[in-house]
């Protein structure tokens, strides 16, 4: 506490109140936050607001090595009037009457806020005593601008977006506070309150007159230097914390998984960027490999081996006492959703994406995911602590529903295998699509040669049991690969058990004959297209070519660009004469510019379309 904070009990109770004041630590675990030593202080409205009321010192005249007394007690003060408005006990009318003095002198605050980050910024923590004062500092401002309704039923987003009108550089330095913050070794718990400010705030726009304000705060933060980088950094290094672990925090999780998929939605420009570079998209990758790991996924199987009944008894028992169970749903879902979002605008691109990295057979492999998702009764609240915007129904705001999931992750998988069919002519998306199918019916039958393999060593084991083993290296690997099969076996179980046509599960049996339709239409379709390829087309981007459209009869070897790799030529020559007199170094540039989201049916593919058609017309 500052040396002149006021701490003597006074006369007038109604202008004091009492706050705990714990001595700030620079960790945040459990053992750590019960061995805080609190202390009771008293302290006085007039004499905070009176203090918030002198000249505010400028940024650069801030010394957190030696902070002055005026620095100290500001922020001390701020802090103590935050308490008073979320944390202190109060009756509807005091709570409103403080509420309003608030309002009144916030301008106030916050100068004092924003100067005091805005000299955390500019400053590099070297010590761990100046890095706890800058992160009380860094506290402050998502708890200033987050006040209580007066009934106390939830926050006041109006407030908030009130702020974001009146103070027009309160997002840029926010922003440049959570990036500060993602990207520097700060307090853990400063990480999910920034995420949920981030969070609270996009989800308040949508309460906003202004149907635009999403897409500015959206294009705002995804505009920021390093925003994304930093934000797709911190959750790659968070989600690989195991659930056991102490520092493993699900809420931050969700909080920038939330995010993401918010600004997904608001914006198709984020979209696109989020598709245009590989570092996000093999983010999504390595999250999902995470989330749907095998050991991490056999868990909810093996708890629900020995029950028996309909899916929805499977679903709940193997979750039963699992916590983490709803907060990878949750994640992968919210992944889940913004690859369908990005296919449904941009097609075959996006597929190409989500069938190369493995999402597809990994899904299938996490059905006992899906079950359980279909078999909640009601699906939780997101938010069962935390921040919640007060939106005004009946005033016809938007609500925050384009924040959340909607529909069950067995939805979402439907209607993006609803997709494929009409996909398939494109041959990199076929072929990636029996790749996945391959590798779920090896793992279907394997079990077989695995029991087989298990026996033989058993019966070599008893001739040697007396032998020392000189592989013992190897048999460690083929047990791990055995035991990785059986893991998936037993995954590939539950898909197979529960998810047929048949089911109770309406989601469950439209899912299950989706599915079978594809299956049973990709095999049709590779035989299709080999005859297709068979007959040799000539087919070349070259509009000089002399034997475009003409047809060989036998399987030809084309060429392709190896820059934009959506442009065909029938020879070394047409692609020179194109490059040299139809110019296609711009369209390459252009094609390559697109990232990959550029387009991927080639000139093949539209022939192949046009020729099946042709066969229908004369079958």
């Amino acid at each position: 506490m500052p040396r002149h904070a006021k701490t003597s009990k006074p006369k007038s109770a109604n202008r004091h109140f009492e706050m705990p004041l714990k001595n700030p630590t620079d960790c945040d675990c459990e053992k750590c936050r019960a061995n805080e030593e609190a202390h009771i202080v008293t302290v006085s409205l007039d004499l905070a607001y009176r203090h918030l009321r002198r000249p505010v010192p400028t940024f650069q005249s801030i010394d957190w090595s030696q902070p002055s007394d005026q620095i100290e007690l500001a922020l001390f003060y701020l802090e103590a009037l935050v308490f008073h408005l979320n944390n202190r006990p109060q009756t509807p009318a005091q709570r409103h009457k403080a509420i309003a003095e608030y309002k009144a002198n916030f301008s106030y605050t916050w100068s004092w806020t924003s100067s005091l980050v805005r000299s955390v910024l500019k400053d590099v923590p070297r010590t761990i005593e100046k890095r706890v004062q800058q992160d009380r500092a860094i506290a402050i401002l998502p708890r200033v601008v987050v006040i209580p309704t007066d009934d106390g039923s939830g926050i006041d987003s109006a407030w908030t977006l009130l702020v974001m009108e009146r103070f027009p550089k309160f997002f840029a330095l926010f922003t440049q506070a959570l990036i500060d913050v993602l990207n520097t070794p700060r307090h853990p718990s400063l990480a999910s309150t920034m995420l949920e400010l981030l969070d609270f705030i996009l989800s308040a726009t949508t309460a906003s007159p202004d149907p635009e304000l999403s897409f500015r705060v959206v294009d705002s933060f995804g505009n920021a230097p390093g925003s994304m980088i930093y934000l797709f950094s911190y959750v790659s290094k968070e989600i690989r914390k195991h659930p056991s672990d102490p520092f493993f925090r699900p809420s931050e999780l969700k909080y920038a998984l939330r995010i993401l998929l918010f600004m997904a939605r608001c914006s198709t420009v984020f979209v696109i960027s989020l598709f245009h570079l590989h570092f996000p998209v093999h983010s999504f990758y390595r999250w999902c490999r995470v989330l749907l790991s095998p050991q991490r996924l056999v868990d909810f199987v093996e708890n629900s081996e020995d029950k028996e009944g309909s899916h929805r008894d499977l679903a709940q028992a193997s979750v039963k006492a699992n916590s983490y169970a709803e907060t990878t749903l949750y994640l992968v879902k919210c992944i889940v959703e913004v690859f369908r979002i990005a296919i449904n605008l941009f097609g075959p691109p996006p597929m190409v994406l989500f069938l190369h990295g493995g999402l597809l057979h990994s899904l299938i492999f996490a059905s006992n995911l899906i079950v359980y998702d279909e078999a909640r009764p009601v699906a939780p609240a997101y938010f069962r602590q935390g921040l919640r915007p007060n939106h005004d129904k009946a005033n016809g705001t938007r609500g925050n529903d384009i924040g959340t999931v909607n529909g069950t992750l067995g939805d979402m998988l439907k209607d993006i295998l609803q997709l494929l069919p009409s996909m398939v002519a494109c041959t990199r998306i076929l072929n990636l699509f029996l790749e996945s199918l391959k590798r779920i019916e090896e793992v279907e039958f394997s079990f077989f040669d695995l029991t087989d393999s298990e026996d033989e060593d058993e019966d070599a084991e008893s001739v040697h049991e007396d032998e020392a083993s000189e592989d013992e290296d190897d048999d460690r690997d083929r047990d791990a690969e055995r035991e990785v099969l059986r893991t998936h076996r037993k995954l590939v179980k539950v898909f197979m058990d529960n998810i047929v046509p048949d089911s109770p599960n309406p989601t469950l049996g439209h899912l299950a004959t989706v599915w079978q339709d594809i299956v049973d239409h990709a095999p049709g379709a590779k035989d299709l297209r080999q005859e297709f390829e068979d007959l040799g087309f000539v087919i070349c981007v070259n509009p000089e070519c002399p034997f475009q459209g003409t047809s060989l009869r036998t399987k030809l070897r084309r060429l392709r660009c190896a820059k934009c790799k959506t442009t065909i030529y029938c020879s070394r020559s047409c692609q020179k004469w194109d490059w040299k007199y139809h110019n296609h170094r711009e369209d390459c540039d252009s094609l390559y510019t697109s990232g990959l989201l550029r387009p991927i049916l080639t000139k093949v593919d539209e022939r192949f379309i046009e020729w099946t058609g042709d066969q229908r017309q004369t079958a």
